[in-house]
């Protein structure tokens, strides 16, 4: 019926992580991810270079225009004495989502 699951993978990226185990709540993450690393392990590669459509042109990644996709942490809340929430802004497509 056409229906499958399918993984997807970024190959090129970098992070940095300030972690403070006695201030939790002042830990850090920035991470930058190059969209053009993508490996989508698309099953019928003879057919289509799935991979090379997501990274080129504007319907998916638009690299040429944004050329990576970064997180910046904002905040950590404790929600539990082995558990917490990290916020921060997504830039992705050139729209930062907090």
């Amino acid at each position: 019926m056409g229906l499958s699951n399918y993984t997807a993978r970024f190959t090129n990226f970098d992070a940095k992580v300030e972690f403070d185990p006695q201030q939790l709540e002042q830990s850090k993450v920035t991470a930058t991810i190059d969209p053009s690393s993508i490996k989508t392990n698309y099953p019928y590669p003879q057919k289509k270079d799935f991979d090379k459509k997501l990274v080129e042109g504007t319907e998916w990644f638009n690299v040429a225009t944004f050329p990576s996709i970064t997180f910046t942490s904002m905040g950590v809340k404790l929600t539990g004495d082995n558990t917490a929430i990290m916020t921060g802004d997504l830039t992705f497509l050139g729209a930062c989502r907090t």
